[in-house]
This record gives structure tokens, sequence and C-alpha cells, in this order.
């Protein structure tokens, strides 16, 4: 490239854009890259606009030399496409993998929840079991202890499904 127009292209350029050398020679770099190219050698990603009108990610990076009295600069090109649908994905894995990871901590924490849940079911239905024996004869206080008993029912009936989601 001198003064912006491209003097020489390579194989490695027209698999990126397409087209003929033709196509290429004595157009500005700035036609076919998106914003500034760095001549410090410092690469950065950018928009390539191929022959066909579509574009590319790329990433471009340039160094300016003097060769035969003149100031010119080679610049290097490089389809990052791939490179972007990959980091793209990695991202994408990345989120399912932290998304699975709160799903399982909520999974252990309901199942710890259920089974000390359960442990108190059990002396209620123990203690409320010894009550009805005892008080059989007393029709208000024995409904309402089988009362407490069905409550109880229903909590290990919801103990049940906790742990089926855990």
């Amino acid at each position: 490239v001198r003064n912006g127009l491209i003097l020489e292209v390579n194989h490695a350029l027209l698999a990126i854009f397409g087209g003929q050398p033709d196509d290429f020679l004595g157009r500005r770099l700035s036609d076919l890259v998106s914003g500034e190219v760095d001549l410090a050698g410092v690469p950065r990603e950018s928009i390539g606009c191929r022959c066909d009108g579509s574009t590319v990610d790329i990433e471009i990076a340039g160094k300016r030399y003097v060769f035969q009295g003149e100031e010119v600069s080679v610049v290097a090109i490089r389809d990052i496409a791939q490179r972007k649908r990959d980091e793209a994905e990695n991202k994408t894995l990345q989120r399912q993998l932290l998304h699975s990871q709160k799903m399982e901590a909520i999974g252990r924490l309901s199942a710890g929840v259920a089974h000390d849940f359960n442990n108190c079911l059990l002396a209620i239905f123990g203690n409320g079991d010894l009550l009805r024996d005892r008080y059989r004869e007393d029709p208000f206080l024995f409904r309402n202890l089988s009362g407490i008993k069905e409550a109880g029912q229903k909590a290990a009936t919801l103990t049940k499904q906790l742990l089926a989601f855990s």
C-alpha cells in the first residue's frame, strides 16, 4: 500500500475478499476495510467488505517501510470469522454451564430442606399418633389431633414434591 492505494495482493487476500488481483490493484484500502489501519504493527479487529458486497470479520495490521526510496506499507489481513463464531459459542456454553451449576445448587438446597422438614414431620406424626391414641375417647381433641395429622400429610406431600424437584 502506498498513499492508501493497494499496489500488490496475494492469494490470502483473494481468499478472504474474493475476486481477482485486478479488482484490488489501484483501489483504496479504505474501500475494503472499515476504520483506519494502525501502521504501528498493532493488529485490530475490523470489518472487511468482500467483492460480492458481503462483510467479513477481519484482523488487520500494517507496518511502514521505505522501499526504493518511497514509503510503503505492508498490510496483513486475517479472516477471524471462525474465531468470532467460536467465541460466541464459548460464551453460550459458559452461560449454560453457569445456569446448570445454579440449578444443581438449588436442587441440593431443596433436597436438604426437604430432608430436614421430613425429620420434623416424623416427630409431629409420632407425637400426634400417641396423643390421638391417648385421647381417642374425647371427640373434640381427637378431631383436632386428626386435623394436625391431615395437615402433616399435606406437608409430607409438599416435601415429596420438593424432593422430586431436587
